[in-house]
């Protein structure tokens, strides 16, 4: 899905280029408030994997005339979410911030996917799966972003408020695992909001929570499966 919001709601701020593929969903955004440039584009990975992301900013920037340099900052997730997507993103962050020497604005997943539910007065666990019986869960209580747990299935049912509201990453087998246990519990399937996720890097950006390329730290949550088992091998 591609899309182009109107000149006269783009807030005077500085310009940047959002790439994101955490989640099930990619993202990229490219916001110049001098140029009335505002653009945002999500796709899912199978249909257009994070490869290809790049290509789209790419052919934005042409279309219109825009350099890296004119930018003033880059922006992703750090993570938790998808080892493959966070490194490809991460990839494409740290060269295009080296080049251009930029400042790179990195935000929490799971805090991002959280607020793309809008605003809600009531207690929020948010999941993004990491595998096979592994979920990234953090509640909206917790004050740092950053503050979530990598959890089993098992661990997440104990631990998590019956009259908290579930948001689920679209993907997140929960539901289809355990229909029985979600039963009287109000949950959401959940995809990152483009426009939730550039006034969280415009709210970044105002704290002055730029960092150098060379300071971005992905959360990986853990080793992959192949990681896991080449490592166990090493061990035998």
């Amino acid at each position: 899905m591609s899309r182009s919001i109107p000149s006269d709601s783009v807030e005077e701020s500085p310009a940047f280029l959002l790439i994101d593929a955490s989640c099930s969903t990619n993202l990229v955004a490219l916001v110049v408030p001098q140029r009335q440039i505002r653009l945002t584009r999500t796709f899912t990975g199978r249909e257009f994997p994070g490869e290809n992301l790049l290509s789209v900013c790419e052919e934005w920037m042409r279309a219109r005339g825009i350099t890296g340099k004119e930018l003033d900052f880059f922006a992703t997730s750090h993570g938790p979410g998808s080892l493959t997507g966070l490194r490809v993103a991460g990839s494409f962050i740290r060269t295009l911030a080296q080049v251009c020497q930029k400042p790179v604005i990195t935000l929490n997943s799971l805090w991002l996917l959280e607020r793309s539910l809008g605003e809600a007065e009531r207690e929020v666990v948010t999941v993004i799966q990491a595998r096979q019986d592994r979920y990234y869960v953090r509640l909206r209580s917790a004050p740092d972003p950053d503050e979530y747990d990598p959890l089993t299935a098992e661990c997440f049912f104990e631990g998590c408020p019956p009259e908290a509201l579930c948001c689920l990453e679209e993907r997140c087998d929960l539901v289809h695992r355990f229909p029985d246990r979600f039963a009287g519990r109000d949950y959401v399937l959940q995809r990152l909001d483009p426009d939730r996720y550039i006034e969280g890097v415009s709210q970044a950006i105002r704290n002055r929570a730029g960092k150098g390329y060379g300071e971005i730290v992905l959360h990986y949550g853990g080793l992959s499966v192949a990681e896991e088992i080449f490592y166990k091998k090493m061990r035998q």
